[in-house]
């Protein structure tokens, strides 16, 4: 859990400074309003869970989840590899366009959980993709 803990945090700072990325979700973060409940609650720790909105719209995200070689494509998410879903496409299908508004679950987030991959491979396998977009 150290392991998801601390890469996750390495790759939400990375996200959170592209260009290509608008926002990243993790409590973690310096910017996140759930930071002091985090640190408060869970002692700063966290899991590998997080998720980060891409600049422009499905097109993008589906692209973005093609480039990945490392981070796996994945319905559901958790475990020991490293896994992206776009849930638009896959675990939110069903809901309407202003409910998924509501919800943060826009056209163009990824979901991403983060295994016990080196960190540093992880963010190199994101950035490349992220450059191809």
């Amino acid at each position: 859990m150290e392991r998801h803990n601390l890469s996750s945090l390495q790759v939400a700072k990375f996200l959170s400074a592209h260009p290509k990325v608008i926002k990243v979700n993790h409590p973690l973060l310096e910017s996140s309003p759930h930071r002091p409940l985090a640190l408060d609650q869970h002692k700063g720790r966290h899991s590998g869970m997080m998720a980060f909105y891409l600049q422009g719209e499905k097109e993008k995200a589906v692209k973005f989840l093609d480039e990945i070689r490392i981070v796996n494509r994945a319905a559901s998410l958790g475990g020991t590899h490293s896994l992206a879903c776009h849930p638009c496409s896959i675990t939110h299908v069903q809901l309407t366009q202003q409910e998924k508004e509501i919800t943060g679950i826009t056209d163009n987030v990824i979901r991403l959980s983060i295994g016990l991959e080196n960190a540093e491979d992880i963010i190199a396998d994101l950035d490349q993709a992220l450059s191809k977009i």
